[in-house]
């Protein structure tokens, strides 16, 4: 049993790991169609408990939430003014590693903290290396932004789903 899980953590954040490179690659409608078949194969292999389908979408609302602010506020710009599609996909393969590949930091809120602000802004920056997205002040200031952001909500996440198992 202990051998299973850990295949379905690899499997899980290996997977993540592909969508993540193919939403900032492969733009919108490959973002779309791989975030779609990643939660149906996700809700059909790894979901043991529904309430998961609530923090994904839950993280989801969130995550819109900090890009739009991010961009209203100006710390980077998108095209369309708003949090591209591919941004957006990114949150609920995000949200799928918390009750699995990444449910190791749930008891440790100071690493959670740590993780959170370096591995969020270099998720940013790398994304937005890699799009048409871009950095409308200082990235400094920005990535200290998002590293005050993610600092926060990973361990604030991580509560969540502590109160979900």
């Amino acid at each position: 049993m202990k051998n299973v899980q850990l295949y379905k953590n690899i499997a899980n954040i290996v997977l993540f790991q592909v969508g993540w490179w193919l939403c900032v690659l492969g733009g919108n409608s490959i973002a779309l169609l791989y975030t779609s078949t990643f939660l149906l194969i996700h809700f059909y292999y790894f979901v043991t408990d529904y309430r998961e389908l609530w923090l994904i979408l839950l993280l989801a609302l969130v995550g819109v939430a900090i890009d739009t602010a991010l961009i209203k506020q100006g710390l980077m710009s998108s095209p369309s003014g708003m949090p591209e599609i591919w941004m957006i996909c990114l949150w609920p393969l995000f949200a799928s590693t918390l009750m699995h590949s990444l449910k190791w930091l749930a008891k440790k809120p100071m690493l959670a903290a740590a993780c959170g602000s370096v591995a969020g802004p270099a998720s940013y920056w790398a994304g937005i290396s890699f799009s048409e997205v871009s950095w409308s002040m200082s990235p400094l200031f920005a990535l200290l932004v998002l590293a005050l952001i993610w600092m926060l909500l990973l361990p604030s996440i991580f509560l969540l789903v502590d109160e979900k198992n």
